[in-house]
C-alpha cells in the first residue's frame, strides 16, 4: 500500500453490518492493493475501501474455486487473477466474469502472482516457478533448471520487460538474468535460507526471511538486520514494501508492522495491534 510522506496512521473499523467487510468470525479476508485502491476479497465478494468505508466492489455470479485465497493481482489488461492455496488460479475479466481456471501438477499451490509491463505473468508455486509469456508460451522452472528449491515463495521482475527476475525460495535467493540463474544462501551471508518476500529499492533488494532481513545488491549481501542487532521486533518477516525508496515497511509473523525510516530508525505503529501476524 503506497503511503504519502505526510500520511498519518488511521484505524479502520471492520464491521459485519451494512456495506462493510465481514467480521473476524466469518471467512478469511485477503487484502491487496490493485491500482490505486485497497481491495479485499471475502465471502465470494470483492470490496473496495472508499472514504474510509468498505463498499462492495463486485459480487461474481459464480462460485469461485475456493475461499482460501493466497494471491491476488490485476493485469494491465484489467483481468483479475486469483491464486489459491491449493486450487490453482481463477482468471476474471474486468466485469468479474470467470474466463479461465488454471490448475495442473505445477499450478496448484499458488504463493504469489506478479506481472511486468509487457504482460508476462510470474507465478510462484510450491511446485516450481512459472512464467506465462504474453505470447501464450508457458515456461516452467525447477531445481534442475537452476532454482535452489521448487518451493518458490515470491518472484518480482526487476525491469519492465522481465529480463531480470528476483526469486525467493525456501532454500535461498535466486536471480534470473536472461536464461542464467545464480543463487545465494546462508553460506554466502544471507541471514536465513527461508526467503519469504522481496522488496526492490533501486539497485538493491530487501529479502525478508525466517531469520531477519538481508539487504543485497545483485548477489552480494550488504548487511543483515535481526531482532538482536537492530530494532526489528521479530525475525520472521513475511512482507516487505519500500516507500519513497528510502523507507521500508516490514510485516512480521507475530509483531505486526514496523517502519524502518530513512535514518535507520525502527518505528512501531501505535494505532495498530503490536502482536498480530502478517
Amino acid at each position: 500500500i503506497p503511503i504519502k510522506t505526510n500520511a498519518s496512521v488511521r484505524t479502520i473499523r471492520i464491521s459485519a453490518s451494512g456495506a462493510t467487510l465481514p467480521s473476524e468470525n466469518d471467512s478469511a479476508i485477503f487484502l491487496k492493493r490493485i491500482g490505486d485502491s485497497i481491495t479485499a476479497f471475502g465471502q465470494n465478494r470483492f470490496w473496495i475501501l472508499n472514504n474510509g468505508r468498505w463498499k462492495v466492489w463486485g459480487s461474481p455470479e459464480f462460485t469461485l474455486s475456493d475461499n482460501n485465497v493466497s494471491a491476488l493481482m490485476r493485469t494491465n489488461k484489467g483481468e483479475i487473477w486469483i491464486g489459491y492455496f491449493d486450487h490453482g488460479i481463477d482468471i476474471l475479466n474486468s466485469d468479474f466474469i470467470l474466463k479461465t481456471h488454471l490448475q495442473d501438477e505445477t499450478l496448484t499451490f499458488i504463493n504469489h502472482l506478479s506481472s511486468d509491463q509487457d504482460g508476462n505473468i510470474y507465478i510462484s508455486t510450491a511446485n516450481g516457478f512459472v512464467i506465462l509469456g504474453n505470447d501464450g508460451v508457458r515456461h516452467i522452472y525447477h531445481e534442475s533448471d537452476g532454482l535452489l528449491s521448487d518451493r518458490v515463495m515470491q518472484a518480482v521482475p526487476l525491469d519492465p520487460h522481465g529480463k531480470r527476475v528476483a526469486i525467493a525460495t525456501s532454500q535461498g535467493f535466486t536471480l534470473k538474468d536472461g536464461s542464467a540463474m545464480k543463487s545465494i544462501f546462508a553460506f554466502h551471508g544471507l541471514i536465513n535460507n527461508q526467503v519469504y518476500t522481496i522488496a526492490a529499492n533501486g539497485d538493491q533488494l530487501y529479502l525478508g526471511t525466517l531469520g531477519g532481513i538481508s539487504r543485497v545488491r545483485g548477489l552480494n549481501v550488504l548487511e543483515n538486520w535481526t531482532q538482536v542487532d537492530s530494532g526489528l521486533k521479530r525475525n520472521w518477516v513475511n512482507a516487505l514494501l519500500t516507500i519513497d525508496r528510502n523507507r521500508l515497511l516490514v510485516g512480521t509473523y507475530g509483531s505486526g508492522i514496523q517502519l524502518r525510516t530513512e535514518s535507520g530508525d525502527w518505528m512501531q505503529f501505535e494505532a495498530l495491534p503490536q502482536d498480530f501476524e502478517v
